[in-house]
């Protein structure tokens, strides 16, 4: 019968794993006019008769650090794998001999988050061997600094710009900075105000807010007019009016007071502030790049 044609299938899949071995000799020779046995180098990082190769070093680093898969499911992982068996000093020396290599572009890192214009600062507290530890993030739209401290307010010195947080009054601690609220927050609290206090300024932020942001979104890539400017902010500050009004005549609004109180201040219409700390919050999801700009409403502290 001939073939009158032929039809192709294709199927992708991934070879077995398979380590490979590579054996370096070095000639070892005498000299008779020294009588120094003299052995020749082996090539850099080769340092023990056996040893794993850095191809192993650094999957182990990339699995740990960048999927987050614990010790012993790592070891399980290289053992079922390939075969092999790493011990935890094994890891721990990998893991120094990255962090030694990287220190430079941590340092290079630090001080970019340092002198940006605007940067998210965020803090959440975890515990290791019995203890709890704080775990700081400092982040731009392009890089994110970790600091890890057993003091919740350990926080960066030498920071410049604007620093958009949580309102937490440690910050306020801060030198030589501008600070602007997560809006995020605010949104928070204003849902919890208006579903359980049924408070009709609380909303009306709500939406301002919303409206605010898509205002900045509409206008991307050029300036908010002035007159909208000037709505949005008579508009903010009549709400913020109504706020202080209701809580004065409430003999038990402390809480409540005090989030009117922090909305209450100098707005901004900086477009390179952000709407929220989105950023901070991508960076805590992936230790256990998306921004929002901000729209005219980030709240500004002299």
């Amino acid at each position: 019968m001939p073939v009158i044609g032929i039809v192709k299938r294709q199927v992708f899949d991934i070879p077995p794993p398979k380590i490979e071995v590579t054996e370096h000799q070095a000639e070892v020779k005498y000299c008779e006019c020294c009588n120094k046995t003299i052995t020749a180098a082996f090539p850099a990082g080769v340092l023990a008769p056996v040893q794993y190769g850095e191809v192993i070093r650094s999957w182990s680093v990339y699995y740990q650090y960048q999927h987050f898969i614990p010790e012993d499911r790592l070891q399980q992982l290289f053992y079922d794998l390939y075969g092999i068996q790493l011990a935890t000093a094994t890891r721990t020396g990998y893991n120094r001999i990255a962090f030694d290599t990287l220190a430079s572009f941590e340092e290079s890192v630090l001080s970019a988050v340092k002198t940006a214009a605007v940067k998210n600062l965020d803090e959440t507290g975890f515990r290791v061997a019995g203890k709890t530890q704080w775990l700081h993030v400092a982040s731009t739209k392009t890089a994110t600094y970790y600091h890890i401290s057993p003091k919740r307010k350990s926080l960066l010195d030498g920071l410049s710009g604007t620093v958009i947080h949580d309102h937490w009054k440690s910050y306020y601690n801060l030198g030589g900075v501008e600070h602007a609220l997560c809006n995020q927050h605010h949104l928070h609290e204003l849902k919890a105000i208006t579903e359980h206090d049924k408070e009709p300024w609380a909303q009306a932020m709500t939406r301002l807010l919303r409206v605010a942001l898509r205002c900045r979104h509409f206008n991307a890539h050029h300036a908010i007019p002035v007159a909208r400017i000037k709505r949005l902010t008579n508009i903010y500050k009549k709400i913020i009016r109504d706020g202080w009004r209701i809580m004065k005549r409430c003999r038990h609004c402390h809480a409540k007071a005090n989030r009117v109180d922090n909305l209450d201040g100098q707005v901004t219409t900086s477009c390179g502030v952000y709407f929220i700390t989105n950023k901070t919050f991508y960076g805590f999801f992936m230790i256990w790049q998306f921004h929002l700009p901000i729209m005219m409403l980030s709240v500004i502290y002299e």
